[in-house]
């Protein structure tokens, strides 16, 4: 018990102290080890923070959803891993899974500072596809958000992309 103890505690140092390599090998070994330890599900929870803090967006995600209830923390970090996976998806070119992952975000009551920039990219991918008014309506949800910019999610790309769409369904007036 005293060693259980002892590394289940040394990986939650490693981690808090921001030595992410040796959190994550320290965690994987003691989960291992100990995979019914009462401190497992909290070695978990760390994982998962650590996988997206890291950006294994993908094995982040796949340990929360290997949970029934996952913990209020792991809640919080949940929208931050499906916004990693939804750009990495954006960037294989695969949309449609990633509008899944953005809507997710969207309903989420932790999207908090992420929800402007999922609602950019869900704009985005719209406009891509030619849903012009879901365009239309994410591209100013971001907009009136007054979100800061963000790589590509700007508000001046959002207002292009608003007048694009107005001008694909030949409102001339609205894209102007």
């Amino acid at each position: 018990k005293q060693q259980e103890r002892s590394r289940f505690n040394y990986a939650k140092l490693s981690y808090e102290l921001g030595f992410q390599d040796i959190a994550l090998n320290s965690m994987k070994t003691f989960l291992d080890l100990y995979p019914t330890s009462l401190y497992a599900t909290q070695a978990k929870e760390i994982l998962v923070n650590i996988f997206a803090n890291t950006n294994n967006f993908k094995d982040a995600l796949a340990l929360y959803e290997s949970f029934d209830r996952p913990t209020p923390a792991m809640q919080k970090v949940y929208p931050k891993i499906l916004y990693g996976k939804a750009t990495e998806l954006i960037n294989d070119q695969r949309l449609t899974q990633a509008d899944e992952l953005l809507t997710k975000i969207i309903n989420d009551p932790y999207a908090g500072r992420i929800l402007p920039y999922a609602n950019f990219w869900k704009g985005e991918i719209a406009y891509r596809q030619g849903r012009y008014d879901d365009a239309i309506r994410s591209m100013n949800a971001f907009i009136s958000s007054a979100a800061l910019s963000q790589g590509e999610a700007t508000p001046y790309s959002a207002k292009y992309a608003v007048g694009y769409s107005f001008l694909k369904k030949e409102n001339f007036r609205q894209a102007v």
